[in-house]
């Protein structure tokens, strides 16, 4: 039977509809599988870019060492590269501030590609648990000839322990005062270079930064100059401050003006400090400032003396104190514990392995009141033995090997290339190139011994366990000179002669420089350097203890910064001499020379040198990096004989307290006045 017109369409109508839907249904699962796709690959990518970054965003406070700021800065670079402009704009401390919407912004309308990305990260200075300082390079590969995009990162860790960007610093502008290393004058935030920070930017005009810094203050305008500053820290603590601030100022038509007096500081979980409270030196002392500034209650200065006080920081001045009087060598002042401390032989030589039959003596305190840094006390036994094992202490023979660097010399600055702190100027019997001390007593017969530690641009000197094993087993006390470059290429040995009770570390240049040849800021820089780069170990050092659990005052028993400064090659000029005196560093040279780096001397010949000279009050140089080719080998014949002859060893700081420096004013040499002119032809500045 046909079918009718009408029920064929009917039919078709009904094929065509089935086709429709099916193709839809297929076009449908393929766009879902299609969406699906791609929404996965976008997880997939988010993971791999966004996963590094928040797990270093979360870092614990306990896992700031290493290179977690670092890898927290490749994260944020990874993420402008990706155009992750949300991520760029967590990463900061505050989201909403404007560096962080300029840098978000700029992600999203220009992302850096991958012909733009950094070509340095590094560390600017040395972590601490609550901030870093990261230097970046950032170049692109279409701009050869153009200056690459310098930065300074300043991190700091917020309440959940994640690393953030608090401030940045670039060569956009004229806060990045140093190029080539990437450095700028001032890192982590500290109390002293907060101050520093806010003259600064009254110098510049620039009153709302200052105003950050320092809440409610509105007297930038009329601010006109600021002529000086100089800052020195009274007392610091983990989140309060007190400094000492000298400022000559001028404000608008009106004479100078200088503020003489303390500034109390507080500092935010961001890191940053903030200037809480000013008062001038005419109406209180510091100590009373420090009693209640700000109701902040720390414990005056003068409780150094007190019984259990240790604070944080003692101020790096000249003070009355009285010198110990002991019948053996150690001699430290003892600490401000209500108990008097010991300074036992027994428990050092237990330490060392030894069995001596001596018996602990304590130290007690006798003698007139003499000018002498408040930094008597050159560390702690108990440093010695939480940071390092026996075997460390003892090293090993190949530790005197020296490396060449002739081919690639090295002259990078240190991490960070200026001092926290600086001493008072020398008063004027202790200005000048000092020789050795005139002790007024006839029954002291003390005398110092010294070790150089030197090390030029183009070495890797070495470091004489031997000798300073013995010097630990005999109990004598030494100061070891130590070059800037020298400390930062050993920096365990050189942690391991700050804790040392028995030694002190003085400054010996950065790399050798003939100073009577080097001037200006060349000259400043092999000082300046040496004493930051004591400073940074001095914090890992003291980083090392809070992760031992060691009481963090333990570390007040080293000085902040070397006490002394050698100059190499016996070398000066009077711009030095000058400098010296008034940045606070006593110029210590020699009277007995012990030719130890001529490769003929012999042990014999060593101790016969100084059994001839030696007289009390004298200075004794040799060398422990290697070039002292017999001093090992003389010693445990000198100084049995020395002490036969009724001498005792004591450390530099501590001769000079006993008596009245000699000191040749105006010329450094080795024995006589010009005898070493021959090292301006052979080694020039001494720096390579």
């Amino acid at each position: 039977m046909r079918a009718t017109d009408e029920e064929v369409a009917t039919s078709a109508r009904k094929f065509w509809i089935y086709v429709l839907g099916g193709l839809v249904v297929i076009i449908g699962v393929l766009l879902v599988a299609i969406f699906w796709k791609i929404f996965m690959q976008e997880i997939d990518m988010a993971a791999k870019t966004a996963a590094p970054a928040q797990k270093v965003l979360a870092t614990e406070k306990t896992n700031w060492q290493g290179d977690a700021p670092l890898n927290f800065i490749t994260s944020y670079y990874q993420a402008i590269r990706d155009g992750h402009a949300s991520q760029v704009q967590s990463a900061w401390e505050l989201p909403n501030s404007h560096p962080a919407r300029y840098a978000a912004q700029a992600v999203r309308e220009s992302p850096v590609s991958d012909r733009c990305q950094p070509s340095q990260i590094e560390l600017a200075a040395s972590t601490n648990p609550s901030g870093a300082a990261l230097s970046v390079v950032l170049q692109c590969h279409d701009s050869v000839d153009s200056q690459p995009y310098q930065a300074v990162f300043h991190l700091g860790v917020n309440k959940t322990g994640a690393w953030k960007i608090i401030a940045l610093q670039d060569n956009s502008g004229d806060s990045l005062t140093h190029t080539g290393g990437v450095t700028v004058k001032h890192f982590i935030p500290d109390p002293v270079n907060t101050i520093y920070d806010f003259y600064d930017l009254l110098k510049k005009k620039h009153c709302q930064d200052a105003a950050r810094m320092r809440p409610g203050y509105k007297g930038c305008d009329t601010i006109e100059k600021v002529s000086s500053v100089q800052v020195s820290p009274l007392q610091i603590d983990v989140d309060k401050a007190a400094v000492q601030v000298d400022v000559l100022f001028k404000k608008k038509d009106k004479p100078e003006e200088r503020f003489n007096g303390y500034i109390s500081l507080e500092r935010m979980e961001s890191g940053f400090w903030l200037i809480k409270n000013l008062a001038s030196a005419d109406k209180m002392s510091s100590d009373e400032f420090i009693i209640d500034f700000a109701g902040m209650k720390l414990n005056p200065v003068t409780s150094y003396f007190q019984e259990d006080s240790e604070p944080i920081n003692i101020p790096l001045d000249q003070q009355m104190i009285k010198p110990e009087e002991t019948p053996i060598d150690a001699v430290v002042i003892t600490s401000s514990k209500s108990e008097l401390e010991s300074r036992s032989v027994v428990s050092q030589n237990k330490l060392l392995g030894q069995n001596p039959k001596i018996e602990t003596i304590p130290l007690t305190g006798a003698g007139q009141p003499v000018n002498v840094t408040t930094f008597r006390s050159f560390g702690s036994e108990k440093i010695l033995e939480a940071c390092w094992t026996l075997e460390q202490l003892h090293g090993n023979p190949s530790d005197k090997k020296i490396i060449s660097l002739k081919d690639h010399p090295d002259y990078s600055p240190p991490l960070r290339q200026y001092p926290r702190y600086s001493l008072k100027p020398l008063p004027s019997h202790l200005r000048g190139s000092i020789r050795a001390v005139q002790i007024p007593d006839p029954d002291k017969k003390l005398v110092a011994l010294t070790f150089d530690l030197c090390e030029r641009a183009s070495e890797i000197t070495g470091y004489d366990a031997e000798l300073v094993n013995y010097l630990r087993a005999q109990q004598v006390p030494a100061t070891f000179y130590a070059g800037g470059k020298w400390m930062r290429s050993h920096p365990d040995q050189t942690k391991q002669l700050m804790a040392d009770p028995l030694f002190e570390i003085g400054n010996h240049a950065w790399t050798h420089g003939n100073m009577r040849l080097l001037t200006g800021q060349e000259m400043k820089e092999q000082i300046l350097w040496t004493q930051a780069q004591y400073e940074l170990l001095r914090d890992s050092l003291a980083e090392d203890l809070r992760q031992r659990g060691i009481r963090p005052e333990e570390i007040n028993r080293i000085p902040p910064v070397p006490l002394t400064f050698r100059y190499p090659y016996g070398t000066c000029s009077r711009e030095v001499l000058d400098f010296m005196g008034d940045y606070g560093l006593p110029s210590i040279q020699w009277n007995i020379v012990t030719a130890d780096p001529w490769r003929r001397q012999t042990a014999d010949g060593i101790v016969k040198i100084i059994l001839e000279g030696i007289k009390p009050g004298s200075i004794i140089i040799a060398h422990a990096n290697g070039r002292g080719w017999k001093t090992s080998e003389a010693l445990p014949k000198l100084i049995p004989a020395l002490r036969a002859r009724g001498y005792r060893f004591v450390t530099v700081t501590h001769l000079l307290a006993e008596g009245k420096a000699v000191e040749a004013a105006d010329s450094c040499y080795e024995l006589r006045v010009g005898d070493n002119q021959s090292y301006d032809k052979k080694v020039g500045k001494g720096t390579e």
